[in-house]
């Protein structure tokens, strides 16, 4: 007798989905094709893509099944051709794009390389800049016209009209005119990406500082500090876990109430206990406590949450749920030695499916039996005179 077996279950109707950006959030399907749904939940763009960035100045960069990448605009279209090995987003009317040599440039809106790929790297322009790698391996900044600064061994993003340099093994600010305005200590090995108008360095001991907005140098005095955000960071000081300040003041959180506290985005840190999640404001108070299976940040005012069942839902400011992603009704389908998923809207559609593929089956299992009687029939089996 054939064995055969429903198991039911519900799980979201998609296996992910993204933060918002310009009212748009990437989701993406269990087939692992990705899309588009607006701040209703709604999919605005079929699921199709093989990998999809968010968007930014109106449009988002897709790949397909070829590998190669193009980018859409808000209803779909693909209005730059897929063409590239990769493709990064627009900042500041521009993106870095990456062609079938391993060569990186520059696109306008329209598509036209406006600085062709020719470099070994290149990082999004910041007040005026892009950054690049040349063949000799040194950094370069570059404007919109082609033209190239000295070489560095190492530059980092403008902001506010100064940039960090490494030149000689030593580091430097300078200004927009590539003049330098001040040499930094030679025990400074590291300096990071600039972000709220600080910039944090790592010396050669292995600890944390700052220069702030001002100018002012802060001491490499932490363990441990990441980027920014909000105009604080999470940092840790004499092996204790807090909040920093732009002003410089810390302060710890407390260890029995969470295991971690993550950047700060639109004013609110994701937090975490054991394995699930929650969030804090700036003051520390309580938005939603550690219960969720996963948490994103914040953005354009929406975090999406996932319980512990599977569920996805987006969350608001006040902590309220926005919108639900609707489950799907699934049943885990076996006979003989044969699986197959069924997935439905509602139970009831569920249900159809179930008989339609019992139906399936069964017509499956008289063509064998079909198939078994007719050679039964065959040649092989006809009785000769003698016999």
């Amino acid at each position: 007798m054939l064995d055969i077996k429903f198991e039911d279950f519900k799980e979201s109707k998609y296996r992910g989905t993204g933060e918002f950006h310009e009212g748009l959030a990437r989701i993406v399907n269990h087939d692992n094709k990705y899309g588009f749904m607006n701040r209703s939940g709604k999919e605005v763009i079929a699921c199709q893509f093989a990998l999809a960035l968010d968007f930014s100045e109106s449009l988002a960069a897709v790949q397909n099944e070829s590998g190669l990448w193009g980018y859409i605009d808000y209803d779909g279209n693909l209005v730059i051709p897929y063409q590239y090995e990769h493709a990064y987003n627009f900042k500041n009317g521009l993106a870095v794009v990456v062609n079938d040599h391993d060569e990186w440039g520059y696109i306008n809106r329209e598509g036209k390389e406006v600085i062709p790929c020719q470099f070994k790297q290149a990082r999004a322009f910041e007040e005026g800049y892009g950054i690049v790698q040349d063949n000799n391996f040194m950094y370069r900044y570059i404007d919109e016209a082609s033209k190239l600064s000295a070489p560095y061994e190492e530059c980092l993003n403008f902001e506010n009209g100064t940039a960090v340099v490494k030149l000689n093994g030593i580091w430097q600010i300078i200004g927009n005119d590539f003049e330098v305005k001040r040499n930094l200590p030679k025990s400074i090995s590291k300096f990071y990406h600039s972000s709220c108008g600080i910039r944090r360095f790592q010396d050669n001991d292995g600890n944390y500082g700052y220069i702030d907005a001002k100018g002012s140098f802060r001491a490499p005095l932490y363990e441990s500090m990441r980027q920014f955000s909000n105009d604080v960071a999470i940092t840790t000081l004499l092996e204790e876990r807090g909040i920093l300040t732009k002003k410089g003041s810390f302060v710890p959180f407390d260890k029995e109430q969470y295991d971690e506290i993550g950047d700060f985005y639109e004013e609110f840190a994701r937090t975490t206990k054991g394995r699930q999640y929650g969030y804090i404001d700036k003051n520390g108070k309580e938005l939603k406590p550690c219960q969720y299976k996963e948490a994103d940040r914040f953005s354009e005012g929406l975090a999406g949450v996932m319980t512990e069942e599977g569920s996805i839902s987006y969350i608001n400011k006040k902590g309220n749920t926005k919108f639900i992603i609707p489950d799907l009704y699934c049943s885990r389908f076996t006979y003989g030695e044969q699986t197959v998923i069924l997935t439905a809207t509602t139970a009831k559609k569920l249900r159809k499916l179930k008989i339609q593929k019992l139906d399936e089956i069964k017509k499956a299992y008289v063509g064998e039996i079909d198939a078994v009687k007719q050679e039964l029939k065959g040649p092989q089996y006809v009785l000769k005179d003698n016999q």
